[in-house]
């Protein structure tokens, strides 16, 4: 990074510094031209316009006047001959050949070693005179060698100040980064508690390291659900199997008669029933955990899945009053179309109706399904033992269960299992209860048609 930014800085002093360079030239240059052409102007018009000035007090007037430096004047007329040279035994060497180019171009710029000059044709009375100009820009050309050398002197002070400054701003604001990395590397998954410095909460810095905790925090919740996942399912599964080993031992312990060996046959296959629900719970809620993939999705529609929901409860809790209300259904039936799985619905919605059902105490259990400008929802109310408010956070964790729930038959995992189909197919699962009075369950998937 910080070589980058060096050569960054270097580029941007090289361009600055020979644009300076560039233009100051350019501007000495045609400068000097511009002088060069009004000395040989005025010059010209003095001798050929004005009849008191001869050669010679014209060549009287250049020596005591302030000039060019080291300047070479010459008139010449087309065919070569000279008219007037300010120095008679100059021993700069005459351009006589570019007599012709000047008189079709009209005005010269040229190089002889260090001098600059100038040829230019200038018409009186019907002649053409061609006048060399030359000289040294001594001065000049002394200022830009100055400027060279503070351009370089400027630009190696300059970088090597950028770089030095650039070195330790670096150091000075990669030094949280290093103390963030430093920190995290401390963090292991025995100590996933453990949190990063957030500095002063505002600066990129300290967003960095809140973002990295807020990471740390999910990651921490996750492990202690799966921790309690584990040892949940290890303890649900224990009990059925140490239940079934004590009857076997019992009964093998002496000889028993043909209906005590019934009743311990009957005992068993009640504890294998229970193992098999929960083994195929446990299984549902870990491929869903797992696969996200929609691979078996197709179009389904909720009222007939309601439908089929209900008369499933009906058939196995005869006893319960479970009331189906399509009263409110949705009149456009796109509205009641999902992009979903309708085994993983079935079971969501089964889970819901049968804990409705169990926890309601044969009360009167109520479906509906209705729909606003968003969502299509479906509601399970009971009136029932309802829920305790300290439970009403928890209740959709794997195996936890409400305070008020010891008595009842269950594992903890349809409200878990439920919620993560309906999340799997983008809806979301919402609860209202209040102790003694019931609750009231309600799925709703977005409307996309």
């Amino acid at each position: 990074m910080l070589l980058q930014f060096s050569l960054f800085v270097f580029t941007i002093l090289s361009l600055f510094s020979i644009a300076i360079l560039f233009f100051s030239s350019s501007y000495r240059s045609k400068d000097y031209y511009s002088r060069l052409e009004n000395r040989a102007r005025s010059t010209a018009q003095l001798l050929l316009n004005v009849d008191e000035v001869s050669a010679d007090l014209l060549r009287i007037i250049d020596k005591n006047t302030l000039s060019l430096y080291n300047e070479n004047l010459r008139i010449y007329q087309e065919d070569s001959t000279m008219v007037y040279a300010n120095i008679a035994d100059s021993t700069v060497s005459a351009k006589l050949h570019l007599i012709p180019v000047i008189v079709q171009k009209k005005r010269l710029e040229y190089h002889d070693g260090e001098r600059e000059g100038l040829g230019l044709l200038v018409v009186n009375k019907g002649e053409n005179y061609i006048i060399f100009v030359s000289a040294w820009d001594k001065y000049g050309l002394s200022k830009i060698k100055n400027l060279k050398i503070v351009l370089v002197i400027g630009f190696v002070f300059s970088l090597v100040t950028t770089v030095f400054f650039g070195f330790v701003f670096a150091m000075r604001a990669l030094r949280p980064i290093s103390n963030v990395i430093n920190q995290v590397k401390t963090i292991t998954i025995n100590n996933l508690n453990q949190r990063v410095n957030e500095g002063n909460r505002k600066d990129e810095i300290a967003q960095m390291a809140i973002t990295f905790n807020e990471m740390l925090q999910r990651i921490e919740d996750a492990f202690i659900l799966q921790r309690e996942f584990v040892a949940h399912a290890a303890h649900e599964l224990r009990t059925p199997f140490t239940v079934m080993v004590t009857e076997l031992d019992y009964t093998l312990m002496q000889e028993r008669d043909k209906e005590k060996y019934k009743e311990v046959i009957k005992s068993i296959s009640r504890e294998l029933k229970k193992l098999s629900k929960l083994s195929n719970g446990l299984l549902d809620l870990a491929r869903i955990s797992f696969e996200k993939s929609p691979a078996d999705f197709k179009m389904v529609r909720l009222d007939e899945m309601l439908i089929e929901a209900y008369q499933h409860a009906l058939s196995i809790r005869p006893n319960s009053e479970i009331e189906l209300n399509l009263d409110q259904m949705p009149d456009d039936e796109n509205h009641l179309r999902l992009y979903g799985n309708e085994q993983l619905l079935s079971i969501s919605f089964n889970n819901l109706i049968d804990n409705a059902c169990k926890f309601s105490e044969n009360k009167k259990v109520v479906i509906k399904l209705f729909s606003d400008n968003q969502f299509v929802n479906v509601d399970i109310i009971d009136r029932g033992i309802g829920i305790h408010s300290q439970d009403l956070s928890k209740i959709f964790q794997p195996f936890y269960r409400g305070q008020n729930t010891q008595f009842i038959a269950g594992y903890g995992i349809g409200l878990a299992l439920t919620k993560k189909i309906v999340e799997l197919h983008g809806g979301q699962v919402t609860v209202v209860s209040e102790l003694g009075k019931g609750a009231s369950f309600r799925i709703s998937f977005p409307i996309v048609f």
